[in-house]
């Protein structure tokens, strides 16, 4: 069994630029002694760039990542976390980091968006997801923003239906189908009855529980259908919305907007999920985790107090949501599919060696390639130079293991430093191994 840390966090950034690097930190808890393995943020409502025409609306799917995921890139690659996958649908993104050491393990990744905002093609809501096999558990990580407004809840629940029926990325999985998913969003849900005084009034009296007795997510967690499938840890936080920028009063606008846990963070084990093994009464006591009584047992804990929001945060009207959980998932095997290995000293404009060990009966395919990266490694795109992965020439040894020697040329690579060589499976759409981290150099030592 392979046990991994997930540190989740969703904010509604409410259109501003990214935060300072110490503020991520704090975010994310990086200045902790003991770090996550995997790192989820889901944004809502960043910057975006409309430019001059309809079709670049049309098509934010395919962009680059956002201003808020190279910010992230930039602090967590410098810590040896690297980018599973951004994405992204107009305002929506989500991105997934996970530490330089789980690379090897981290197999077909793919994503998906579903559009549910004006006309159901503007994409200002809607859902964004990212799909991985982790230590042979497919992952689904889901980022979402649904309808506003109190009087919108069954709104929310047809954006929710679309949202599930929809993301298929590429056919291959739906979200349903993991053995995983851990959602989280501004799901805009509401409290009901009450008036903007009174929930104060008891936000202040912190008497949480008669405020989540009319939440509207609760409510739907309590009926059959896709929401009753998911669990959410005990609420303990005053709710994250709606908020005066700059401060930590609840809105004194016009608008007079009714508090509300808008950004929530969930999780699905799927009922045929391999990895149900814990014991279902021990997380209740321990973790105080309180799912649908039809939702069965399961290998997610929440770390107890983890599932808070973060008031020191005020550039937005929502505040920060975060939580950290420990995922168990079966590892029935240590090894890598791939070993790359360095040989000698490698120059800048000439060929540097290398051999690449393929095990477990696995063998190069076409498309695969072999890349140089520079340190930190950010990202499986973001590679210096490439080379088609050489056909094989020498048969498996009696492990059933395939070495094979290549050469790798430098000739573009115009800065010495830290570089690293990954091997990229076309099939898995992933890297499959990394190389330890080399010196390329201007002289022959």
């Amino acid at each position: 069994m392979k046990e991994v840390k997930v540190r989740l966090c969703t904010w509604n950034v409410g259109n501003t630029d990214p935060v300072v690097d110490d503020d991520i930190v704090k975010l994310l808890k990086l200045d902790s002694t003991e770090c996550a393995d995997i790192y989820m943020v889901g944004l809502q409502e960043i910057k975006v760039d409309f430019g001059d025409t309809a079709s670049r609306i049309l098509n934010f799917a395919s962009e680059t990542y956002d201003d808020w995921a190279e910010v992230l890139l930039n602090i967590l690659s410098k810590r040896d976390y690297f980018l599973i996958e951004n994405v992204k649908v107009q305002a929506i993104s989500l991105s997934v980091f996970a530490h330089i050491s789980h690379l090897p393990f981290i197999h077909f990744i793919r994503t998906d968006v579903e559009r549910t905002g004006i006309g159901r093609v503007w994409g200002n809501k809607g859902g964004v997801a990212i799909s991985a096999n982790i230590y042979n558990e497919n992952v689904c990580f889901l980022n979402t923003h649904l309808a506003a407004h109190r009087d919108k809840d069954h709104e929310r629940m047809e954006d929710v239906l679309e949202i599930f029926k929809e993301i298929n990325f590429k056919r291959r999985a739906t979200i349903q189908s993991h053995d995983l998913v851990l959602w989280l969003g501004d799901m805009n849900w509401r409290i009901e009855k009450f008036s903007k005084e009174e929930v104060v009034s008891m936000i202040v009296k912190k008497e949480y529980d008669k405020l989540l007795h009319k939440d509207q997510l609760i409510k739907h967690m309590k009926h059959k259908g896709v929401i009753s499938e998911f669990c959410e840890a005990a609420i303990t936080f005053p709710p994250s919305y709606k908020f005066d920028v700059d401060s930590d009063s609840y809105d004194t606008s016009e608008k007079q907007r009714v508090p509300a846990w808008t950004d929530r963070i969930l999780y699905r084990v799927s009922p045929h999920s391999r990895t149900m093994r814990s014991a279902f009464a021990r997380m209740l006591h321990l973790f105080s985790i309180k799912p649908h009584d039809s939702v069965p047992q399961s290998d997610i804990q929440i770390i107890k107090g983890s599932y808070t929001s973060l008031m020191d945060f005020q550039n937005s009207d929502h505040k920060p949501v975060v939580a950290e959980c420990i995922v168990t998932l079966p590892r029935n095997d240590n090894s890598c599919l791939v070993d790359i290995e360095i040989l000698g000293s490698w120059v800048a404009k000439s060929k540097g060696e290398f051999q690449v060990t393929y095990r477990k009966h696995m063998q190069p395919k076409d498309k695969d390639y072999l890349a140089l990266y520079q340190t930190p490694f950010t990202e499986y795109r973001a590679y210096k130079a490439w080379m088609d992965v050489p056909k094989m020439k020498t048969k498996p040894n009696k492990a059933g293991e395939l070495t094979q020697s290549c050469k790798f040329s430098t000739s573009k690579i115009k800065e010495t430093g830290k570089y690293r060589v990954g091997y990229y499976s076309n099939k898995m759409s992933c890297l499959l191994a990394l190389s330890d981290p080399f010196e390329i150099s201007t002289i022959d030592n």
